[in-house]
């Protein structure tokens, strides 16, 4: 998942979790639990268990942040100390530094650490370069990319009124517009990394700028001067080359979607709409994060734990150590405390033998903030009535799904063809797997019929037995420094570069890799790659790839035509953006794997392995970018429903034979997986599929439905169409999963874009299948061609050329949207 720079929040947390449904109800699947030794407690609004002084106090710090923000809020933004004035202070802010790669130990505080001074920092360069009038700053200038814009906007409006009917050209209208998104990006997206942190100081610096740069944002998108410019741009014949028509047709589109060349009174209700989507679906997320960090499962039966592996068992054994949960009852070897953490509740349902451990994890998962004052459920309402409003007022009729295909690959109609041609494939397929899930969980005397909370373990058991792959133990094959260097091989194999370790650059946390990225060609830098991939407090979950700096022609600094006191020999504008050399791209790849043992030892689990080669994709995207378009760099300018594609492609070389054999050694021996052993990880892999796979399309459908053709004023909830997608959709045998499963669908309530668009996977995948399928061919010659065809084409052109136009190039032919390539590669035939 790639992720797009959002208006920073602040996250309120609770000392409380979810599990939907009644106490009765709730009663009923615990008392088993009770009686094996497990300590569960249910109160109204959620499950909760007791937490250690420091989550307590994590907990505490962000409900205060929450507190501060909204004092702010009501008075207005206040500075965190007297260095706000952006011109207090002598040294240069680090995060406005030109430096590649970034100076995290000072950004993070120097040699002291001081978070005090990583928040200065914050809200310094914020304001500096965002604010429409600088705390602290007794001049009441704009800051510096306020001040360009403004200048932009002087420039155009004198071009417009000079009466020789020459309007402005492609570099003059697009190249300002270039260096104010790049430079404010750059800054932003080093100070995601600090998000990492769960510092209420730093917290604080961040929820003090969001409402600065918001509304610069609001007013960069919504200027009536560029705007203009952009539509004589946009007409036809005025420009000739179709890298510039897309760059144009990209702008236009996001100040379309954003309001601009609305009315005034038409604006502020848009604007009014933004704001409470943004309010609701950080409300949103605050209370599936509160639901998530609430929950805990404590087990002090050591028999409960049955059937899960190891590290899974050790991870819960030293979550009971954090939280000072003491080792009464059954055992002295325990307790063991599962939360959702990524290591430890989320095994629970498909390896644990205790069937009552699983149906309350389940169940747990299901009904995340499902109830009390956590409910996301009206939040759910209330985001898709005031989408269908914004559609509304922007043309679309209430169909908030149009809205987004204006901007998309697909038709709204193609989409949905393709999610149910493929549907229909991975239907057959999953009714095949479930029959056979059944008649082994029959055989080994299971109750049936199995529930929700059956069906993964008994799948998990049917593998393990038919293709005698413990997954567990796989992982022994599966060392860290070795997929990594796997990976590498593979990518200069296909793309010809060399990563190399650099050992001297600094990072925001002591186990975060950095690797330089050379051409083998030219032996010359193209990028910097960090990997930071291991979980821990405060940090997002998932995995997910975030650029810091692009790969394009722009300045790290201020436009001295604009901003009085720039240190620059050129003064006039264009002269100066022209004069811009490329920036090294720098990239960000993030896991959230298990850490590595006392020992230094990390081990992966198969699907992590999957997820790094994805999050490659999405970094090599960034790194490997060539086009001179800075706004089309990248995954910049890319159609939603592609941007998933390179990445997607990538993934599917973990699988391939050579490349898995490269890196799965055992980490004591060294000794290589034997080729008997991967044709049983891989049939293992692609058992189950098309349960997978009938699931996740249901979600898609489900999206499309809800932003189509759902109407607030109906009688049917949005759990209602789930419930009836998922029972037209799914084969005889896979029920329902009952619960809110709406209520922690992130993707689309969120606030990351894929509303209307979570189909937008499966689309990028449709293509990615494609791509993959030309290079099964055992010639070594022919794939370091494809590859090199690869890179100069997908890699890098980024979204200075659609993704049809590119396919076309590289496949030698249109792409289809049947889903063939999908039912081809998942083997759904």
């Amino acid at each position: 998942m790639r992720l797009r720079f959002l208006a920073f929040t602040s996250a309120l947390i609770l000392l409380s979790g979810a599990l939907g449904g009644n106490a009765t109800s709730i009663t009923k699947v615990l008392q088993p639990l009770q009686q094996h030794g497990c300590s569960l407690q249910y109160q109204p609004g959620g499950m909760t268990v007791s937490l250690s002084p420091a989550m307590q106090k994590r907990c505490q710090r962000r409900f205060r942040r929450k507190q501060l923000s909204a004092r702010r809020a009501a008075v207005g933004i206040a500075s965190l100390s007297a260095a706000a004035d952006p011109s207090a202070g002598s040294s240069v802010n680090p995060l406005l530094s030109s430096e590649t790669p970034p100076n995290w130990d000072q950004i993070m505080g120097g040699v002291s650490k001081s978070e005090t001074d990583t928040a200065m920092y914050i809200v310094n360069a914020i304001t500096q370069l965002a604010a429409a009038a600088p705390l602290g700053n007794s001049s009441g200038m704009p800051g510096e990319e306020v001040a360009s814009l403004l200048g932009l906007e002087q420039a155009l409006r004198n071009s417009s009124s000079s009466g020789n009917g020459t309007l402005a050209n492609f570099s003059a209208v697009v190249l300002p517009l270039t260096q104010i998104r790049l430079r404010l990006d750059s800054v932003y997206q080093q100070i995601n990394q600090l998000e990492y942190l769960t510092s209420e100081v730093v917290g604080n610096a961040i929820d003090t700028t969001s409402p600065m740069q918001t509304a610069f944002e609001q007013r960069l998108l919504q200027s009536n001067d560029t705007y203009a410019a952009l539509l004589n741009l946009s007409r036809p014949g005025v420009l000739n080359r179709t890298e510039e028509v897309r760059v144009v047709r990209g702008l236009l589109q996001a100040m379309q979607a954003a309001g601009a060349g609305q009315p005034s009174n038409r604006l502020a209700r848009l604007n009014d709409i933004e704001r409470r989507l943004t309010a609701l679906q950080n409300q949103f997320m605050d209370n599936l994060q509160a639901s998530q960090e609430g929950f805990g499962l404590v087990v002090r039966n050591e028999a409960v734990l049955g059937g899960l592996p190891a590290s899974v068992i050790a991870a819960a054994r030293q979550n009971a150590l954090d939280a000072n949960v003491t080792a009464t009852g059954f055992n002295r070897s325990g307790p063991w405390l599962f939360k959702f953490d990524g290591a430890t509740a989320d095994f629970v349902v498909p390896f644990a033998d205790n069937r009552q451990l699983r149906q309350a994890v389940f169940n747990a998962t299901l009904n995340l903030a499902g109830s009390g004052a956590l409910d996301n459920s009206p939040v759910v309402s209330q985001i898709l009535a005031w989408r269908q409003t914004k559609a509304s007022l922007l043309g679309f009729r209430g169909n908030y799904a149009q809205f987004k295909f204006a901007r998309m690959m697909a038709s709204l109609g193609q989409a949905n063809a393709t999610l149910y041609n493929f549907a229909a494939a991975a239907r057959r397929k999953a009714q095949v797997e479930i029959d056979l899930i059944t008649q082994f969980a029959a055989d080994k005397n299971a109750t049936l019929p199995l529930e929700p909370w059956d069906v993964k373990y008994w799948r998990e058991r049917y593998k393990l037995d038919t293709f005698k792959v413990d997954q567990a133990a796989l992982r022994e094959y599966l060392m860290v420094d070795n997929v990594l260097n796997g990976m590498f091989q593979m990518a200069s194999k296909l793309y010809g570069v060399t990563f190399v370790h650099n050992t001297g650059a600094t990072a925001w946390d002591a186990e975060v890799l950095v690797y330089n990225v050379t051409d083998n060609a030219s032996n010359g830098t193209l990028g910097i790659m960090y990997f930071d991939l291991y979980t821990r407090d405060g940090k997002d979950s998932g995995g997910f790839t975030m650029g810091i700096i692009d790969g394009a022609r722009f300045w790290r600094a201020a436009n001295p035509a604009y901003v009085s006191g720039t240190k620059s020999p050129i003064r006039d504008s264009n002269a100066w953006l022209t004069a811009a050399q490329r920036q090294l791209p720098v990239v960000t790849l993030a896991l959230n794997q298990a850490n590595p043992d006392q020992n230094g030892l990390a081990l992966m689990w198969l699907d992590d392995v999957g997820y790094l080669f994805h999050e490659f994709g999405h970094g090599l995207h960034h790194i490997l970018t060539t086009t001179p378009y800075g706004l089309a760099c990248g995954e910049r300018n890319i159609e939603f429903d592609a941007a998933e594609t390179v990445s997607m492609f990538q993934e599917k070389w973990a699988w391939e034979k050579s490349t898995f054999l490269s890196f799965a050694r055992h980490y004591k021996t060294g000794e290589q997986l034997s080729e008997d052993t991967y044709n049983n990880v891989m049939q293992m892999r692609r058992f189950g599929q098309g349960i997978y796979l009938i699931e996740d399309i249901i979600k898609a459908v489900v999206d499309l439905k809800l932003h189509s053709s759902w109407l607030s004023s109906g009688t049917e909830t949005p759990d209602d169409i789930y419930d009836k997608t998922y029972r037209e959709l799914a084969p005889d045998g896979l029920s329902p999963p009952g619960g809110k499963p709406l209520n922690s669908f992130d993707h689309i309530f969120g606030g990351f874009d894929y509303e209307s668009a979570y189909y937008s996977y499966w689309w990028s995948d449709m293509m990615s299948c494609d791509l993959f399928l030309k290079f099964q061919i055992n010639d070594e010659s022919a794939l370091g061609s494809n590859g090199r065809l690869f890179r100069n084409t997908f890699y890098a052109q980024g979204g200075a050329l659609s993704p049809t136009t590119l396919f076309r190039q590289f496949m030698g032919r249109s792409y289809t949207t049947d889903a063939a390539s999908l039912i081809q590669y998942y083997d759904l035939v």
